[in-house]
């Protein structure tokens, strides 16, 4: 289980690392949102109750506070928390997930179920016949019963001040524990009347204090009477990964209650899986299997992420070598220094074709990971700076593999977009499925790329009329857009939507007459509308697991409403601006993509270059104002503008004419 809880401007309100307190997650398990907890909270569950919502109402978002013990209020059911903690309110931590809105639990612990030991952490142990005890008699009457075993939290937080040899000796005999707490509790429910079994979820609300610090994956385990197998759920789409969010949805399907206006995950579903048997061992090994790879993957994604400083570097690098060659006397060093830029960018195109595929080669480390990176680079700038005339054919096979590779990935289940380094880390949790905004800035700059140049290698006549777009590959493109933005299965991006179709819809326009006027592009932005539409009337048809974020914005279900939305994206673009590397690396693309625009305006009075920088300009606004944290698309598209505009530029001055231009576009 992913463990987040909403973003802390105050650093108060997090662990000393930086992460989330424990008291956010069960607030967040609780509410079936993300939420904060303030540092310090009363002893009174109404001083309580009125505190958490001080804090949330902050949020940028909605969070229904005691919404699980709300659901169950509302259906004439009792809720009660069985707690250990060893404080002056033992079951604190059980009464943040039992709640309703009135900090009510009908049944909570008065005396906390712990035994002195002077050989355990802090001296003292939980009285497992106590919680068993006291169990058995709230099963009777009780429609929710949230338990609290502390045992082995207080066995890792120990361990920083006892020999290593105890601290192991105190977390095996926690586990011991609360094995022996869950077969008691797996027994009772097992030994009643009703053949159903009453549903069992075991879970730690956050990692433990010893985890590395970008570790936000805990455990989590679901009894039912349902096969075994692995649990999934449509929020992440990815077997063995859900969110804590997602235990509110699944509560809510269990007792048939709709979710509150703000609760944004998904039931819990059971994916067959051969390889966890009834046999505890092997269930326990594919879970640690299962951590293992989401960590590795996730520290892979960490390290580079995206490395937009980097990729900023290259226009830089780029632009400087065009601006000296275009001012030296000598042509040999012209030839060089335009050869040089030519390299510039074609790193610039081949880093994000290489942070998708080299995943498959399972590096275990970040240095494995960045050799391999730059060596690739490496092999594309020396490929270029040996045959400069090859570059607008090597950029076209670059970008055209680019777009099919995304294409074939999503309609297999984007197992490559999963584990890019250029992707939302499994940690953030900001995206789990589809095209995120790093990869479709890539896919629509690497389509603009294609037509810019002339269209797939050797396929576009260079005796086509100038007046007629490139109409396949425009279709093409169209088609990426539609799949992966349109199908939630699939690409799950409705932002693209607007954004693609405005990029593609103006070089079609410029490309058939020649400018863009006003009205046109009021007609494209009415057009993207009737898309969006079209989407919203599709999606609200589906099954709500899935159905895209639009329509749940629509329907008021999932995070709030549009206008929260809205509020919330320009909010969160606003801070990008502000404080993100990419906001760096925007700004430097378009600074040298509108260098060499006035630097060499000849190069762009082809219709089909014009047409292609009009559908870049556009695209990276379209890009700012449609998605949530476009800024990365915005950026990624003007880098390949820039790559594009520097391949032009140094071919054409480095080398006699090339087929970089049609005879039609001559001629024009």
């Amino acid at each position: 289980m992913l463990c987040r809880g909403a973003r802390a401007a105050d650093r108060r309100l997090l662990r000393p690392d930086g992460r989330e307190t424990t008291a956010s997650l069960l607030t967040t398990i609780g509410s079936g949102s993300r939420a904060l907890a303030p540092s310090t909270l009363p002893l009174s569950p109404k001083a309580m109750i009125a505190a958490l919502r001080s804090t949330d109402e902050k949020l940028d978002h909605n969070v229904p506070l005691g919404a699980v013990g709300n659901m169950f209020h509302r259906l004439g059911l009792s809720t009660a928390t069985i707690g250990d903690e060893y404080n002056a309110w033992p079951d604190r931590n059980a009464w943040m997930v039992a709640t309703d809105p009135n900090g009510l639990v009908d049944f909570p612990t008065v005396v906390p179920p712990l035994i002195p030991d002077c050989t355990a952490p802090y001296g003292v142990r939980t009285d497992v016949p106590a919680v068993l005890a006291r169990f058995a008699v709230l099963q009777k009457s009780a429609g929710l019963i949230v338990i609290v075993c502390e045992q082995l939290a207080r066995a890792d937080s120990y361990a920083a001040v006892c020999r290593p040899a105890t601290a192991m000796a105190h977390r095996a005999d926690a586990r011991r524990t609360i094995e022996i707490l869950l077969a008691g509790i797996l027994s009772a429910c097992r030994s009643g009347t009703d053949s159903a079994m009453t549903p069992i979820l075991v879970c730690s609300p956050a990692p433990a204090e010893s985890s590395e610090v970008t570790d936000r994956l805990a455990p989590i385990v679901s009894y039912s009477n349902s096969t075994g197998g692995t649990l999934a759920s449509a929020s992440t789409r990815r077997p063995g990964l859900v969110l804590n969010t997602d235990i509110l949805a699944t509560i809510a399907e269990m007792l048939n209650s709709p979710l509150p206006f703000g609760a944004t995950g998904r039931p819990f579903r059971t994916v067959s899986d051969h390889a966890t048997s009834d046999q505890h061992i092997s269930a326990v090994s594919a879970l640690n299997a299962q951590y293992s790879s989401l960590f590795r993957i996730s520290r892979l994604q960490n390290s580079p992420g995206g490395l937009p400083t980097i990729q900023l570097l290259f226009p830089l690098i780029g632009t400087t070598l065009l601006f000296f060659g275009m001012r030296t006397g000598s042509e040999k060093s012209r030839h060089l220094l335009f050869r040089f830029a030519a390299a510039a960018a074609s790193v610039t195109v081949m880093l994000p074709l290489g942070m998708l595929l080299l995943p498959l080669l399972n590096q275990g480390t970040n240095i494995a990971a960045g050799v391999s990176l730059f060596v690739l680079s490496l092999l594309a700038a020396q490929t270029v700076f040996l045959r400069v005339r090859i570059v607008p054919t090597l950029f076209q096979s670059l970008s055209l593999a680019m777009v099919l590779i995304l294409l074939i990935d999503l309609l297999t289940g984007t197992h490559l977009l999963q584990a890019a380094w250029m992707s939302y880390s499994v940690m953030e949790g900001a995206r789990f499925y589809g095209i995120g905004n790093e990869y479709m800035g890539v896919a629509i700059g690497a389509s603009c790329m294609l037509f810019g140049l002339g269209g797939p290698p050797k396929k576009l006549p260079s005796s086509a009329d100038k007046r007629t777009p490139n109409l396949p590959l425009l279709g093409f493109s169209l088609l990426i857009v539609i799949v992966t933005a349109e199908m939630g299965v699939l690409g799950a991006k409705v932002g693209a939507i607007p954004s693609a179709g405005i990029v593609f819809g103006v070089i079609g326009i410029v490309m058939w007459r020649g400018n863009l006027r006003i009205r046109e592009v009021g007609g494209l932005i009415l057009l993207a509308t009737i898309g969006l539409g079209l989407l919203a009337l599709i999606d609200s048809h589906r099954a709500a697991g899935d159905q895209t974020h639009f329509i749940r914005a629509l329907s008021g279900a999932g995070g709030g409403g549009l206008a929260d939305i809205l509020r919330r994206k320009l909010q969160l673009e606003g801070w990008l601006l502000l404080h993100s590397s990419w906001s760096a690396a925007l700004l430097t693309a378009g600074a040298c993509l509108l260098w060499i625009r006035f630097t060499h305006p000849a190069l762009f009075l082809p219709r089909r270059q014009k047409a292609t920088l009009a559908g870049i300009g556009s695209g990276a606004l379209a890009c700012l104002l449609c998605n949530d944290s476009g800024l990365t698309a915005a950026a990624l598209l003007l880098l390949y503008g820039w790559a594009w505009a520097a391949a032009l530029t140094a071919v054409s001055r480095s080398s006699p004419p090339t087929p970089v231009l049609g005879q039609a576009d001559v001629r024009e």
